[in-house]
């Protein structure tokens, strides 16, 4: 081989260094998730604004840590901002737990019907949402295709029950 491909082949990132790569993120993002779930934030915002995780991934966090503080806007604004430019980012199921949260509904079916485009997990989330929503035929409608990738799921199996049998829905 000439001269350009030894420079290349030794430039390569082996797989042992991509491997060290892949469990230093999973470390890190494990780090904040458990600040997170500790109600650590001051100390998770702190790790964020020294780690070397990639801005998306911190404006999600951000989104995060300010939804289990309870501001609900202020995480809108950072899931948002995320979500611009991006609309398959990692900040679209967060973004439309906040709308849960602030009872947007029209909003939080938006998001979460793009999402289950492309991963069928969000059917429940998205049944839910528009169960809030009053709107019980969709509701059903996607509980069933929910039931149809997990045919063994008790409890969205309760709710179709629940739904085809409260009258024509039955419900106001």
């Amino acid at each position: 081989p000439g001269f350009i491909e030894k420079v290349r082949k030794s430039a390569q990132p082996g797989f042992d260094s991509m491997n060290r790569h892949i469990q230093k993120e999973n470390y890190l993002r494990f780090k904040i998730d458990s600040m997170i779930a500790k109600n650590d934030f001051q100390n998770a915002i702190q790790f964020l604004n020294t780690s070397t995780i990639d801005s998306q991934t911190k404006l999600d966090y951000r989104g995060q840590i300010a939804f289990k503080q309870g501001k609900f806007r202020e995480s809108l604004n950072f899931f948002s901002e995320n979500i611009d430019g991006n609309s398959y980012s990692m900040s679209v199921p967060h973004r439309a737990q906040v709308y849960i949260a602030l009872k947007i509904f029209d909003s939080a079916i938006s998001d979460y019907k793009k999402i289950s485009y492309f991963n069928y997990d969000y059917f429940k989330p998205l049944a839910e949402a528009y169960e809030l929503a009053n709107e019980k035929d969709s509701a059903l409608k996607y509980y069933q295709k929910f039931i149809e990738y997990y045919p063994d799921s008790f409890s969205v199996k309760n709710k179709i029950n629940f739904l085809k049998n409260s009258g024509k829905y039955g419900m106001k």
